[in-house]
């Protein structure tokens, strides 16, 4: 944990962050709000659902300001960078078609690349020093020859994902060198909350738990369980995310666990904590199945460990128990 001391130096500052309805940005501006921060939120124009989870985001977040601005846009980030002129900005914008992401290239580019380019050119230009945070990912890594991947991992991604935040990573290293602005990258490996999206096969399972408990549904019909995740708890994360930018130099870091979790017994977890038996509700499906683009991902935190002193605590079964009755 910060000091009071280090968290008095933050009261005052204003943060821009992107992705703020979504799990990561939301949990951030509870840090910041925490941390007396100034908090403003950026969500696309046309954003689905908007009135109930803006309505949604000010109930855990009161004094946070809401913009409707469409980030992919240069003169848009300079604007808004301009106007608000905030301490620090954090990108969690991400893009991802788990099914058909070869037919959405443009799409994934336009926001995992274009946005993060738009916010280092325009902190570039500006007479204001401002941090920037890049929530990159662990799928940089792709098919990687080490058992056990860190900041000296070489990076060989697969997936259109992966290769899209391997340059928005890249570039803010580059933009580093370049123009000497404190611009960092988080690798975060798999993390999850009760907050996940509904797109993941974590939040897949346990909201099928919930459904069953409801009535609303018999069974449960997944893909392959037998790959390995190295999964971790958001709300930590974000924890991590925060110490990065109090750092004194811009640096970055992998944030993981270290410890892997076989899909199924994340399954037979989940229906344990609900007191039921998985094989009574779960239906493999071989057409679900997906060939691997990489190999078991596992994260090496001793960097973060020695130099921030941050280190993961939740457990899989604190992090299943949360998902099922948190928020």
């Amino acid at each position: 944990m910060l000091s009071e001391r280090r968290i008095e130096r933050c009261s005052g500052k204003k943060a821009l962050i992107t992705g703020v309805l979504g799990q990561d940005g939301s949990y951030m501006a509870e840090v910041l709000n925490r941390h007396r921060y100034e908090v403003v939120g950026l969500i696309r124009v046309n954003t689905h659902n908007k009135e109930k989870r803006v309505k949604w985001i000010k109930n855990l977040v009161p004094h946070i300001k809401i913009m409707e601005i469409d980030i992919t846009q240069k003169q848009s980030v300079l604007d808004i960078i301009n106007h608000e002129s905030p301490d620090e900005i954090y990108n969690f914008a991400g893009y991802s078609d788990v099914f058909n992401p070869w037919d959405n290239l443009d799409s994934i580019y336009k926001v995992n690349c274009k946005i993060p380019q738009n916010f280092l050119e325009a902190i570039a230009k500006s007479e204001k020093v401002i941090k920037f945070f890049q929530a990159s990912s662990s799928l940089i890594y792709g098919r990687t020859q080490s058992e056990i991947q860190n900041e000296e991992t070489p990076f060989a991604p697969l997936h259109p994902y992966g290769i899209t935040k391997l340059y928005a990573h890249n570039m803010v290293v580059e933009f580093r060198k370049k123009y000497g602005i404190f611009g960092c990258s988080a690798i975060f490996f798999n993390h999850d909350s009760a907050r996940r999206g509904d797109n993941f096969f974590t939040k897949k399972i346990i909201g099928g738990i919930k459904k069953i408990l409801n009535n609303e549904m018999d069974k449960l019909t997944v893909g392959d369980l037998s790959n390995y995740r190295d999964i971790g708890d958001a709300r930590e994360y974000m924890q991590a995310s925060f110490l990065m930018m109090q750092n004194e130099d811009p640096i970055d870091y992998v944030i993981g666990t270290g410890a892997l979790v076989e899909m199924e017994e994340f399954v037979k977890k989940s229906f344990t904590a609900a007191s039921l038996n998985w094989e009574d509700y779960i239906i493999r499906d071989k057409s679900l199945f997906r060939p691997s683009e990489t190999q078991i991902l596992k994260a090496d935190i001793k960097k973060i460990k020695e130099d921030l002193g941050w280190y993961p605590t939740q457990t899989i079964d604190d992090i299943i128990e949360h998902m099922l009755v948190g928020e």
